[in-house]
């Protein structure tokens, strides 16, 4: 997704909809919480996330296969300072792309508040393509086998979509 494409579905206000991962800044004590969005509303924000404090923590409980959950938190808004969207900038891997790529999961799959797709004029098929498959992988809890048999395809298409510049995938398939 490009930077310019996030900036205007910020503007329009689509972006902090329940199930967009989001970094939470609050005040009183200062603290930062990464998770999905349950609710945000006047009265203020519910998360099922953890603080951000925990987080390598947290990948590696994940990664170990131990069972762990995110809590689901309200905070009044009166303490949330700032919410960010938690994206990619650039070079720059999201907190996400992050725990994807140390995990082998989703973040969603793990927060188990499934994101609403966002597809807006002008987005690219490819993109679209790649938002349908992630939702679809959320859906099934990141198990690419079964996420491939629903969509009628292979895990390593679908492994593709989601990463289009892994190395690992098939030359032939990268084009």
């Amino acid at each position: 997704m490009s930077n310019s494409s996030v900036i205007s579905e910020v503007a329009q206000g689509e972006r902090f909809v329940p199930g967009a991962v989001v970094l939470a800044t609050l005040n009183s004590p200062r603290e930062k919480y990464w998770g999905a969005v349950i609710e945000l509303n006047v009265a203020g924000l519910s998360i099922r996330g953890i603080d951000l404090n925990s987080f390598e923590d947290f990948i590696g409980l994940v990664r170990e296969n131990e069972p762990v959950s995110a809590g689901a938190v309200f905070f009044p808004m009166h303490r949330v300072e700032r919410i960010e969207l938690d994206v990619r900038n650039g070079a720059i891997p999201s907190l996400s792309d992050r725990f994807q790529a140390k995990t082998g999961r989703t973040a969603s799959a793990i927060f188990g508040v499934q994101p609403t797709a966002v597809v807006e004029i002008g987005c690219s098929l490819l993109e679209a393509e790649r938002r349908f498959v992630l939702a679809t992988l959320a859906a099934m809890q990141d198990d690419y086998l079964l996420a491939a048999r629903v969509l009628g395809t292979t895990e390593e298409r679908l492994r593709l979509v989601v990463n289009p510049a892994d190395p690992t995938a098939p030359k032939a398939e990268r084009q």
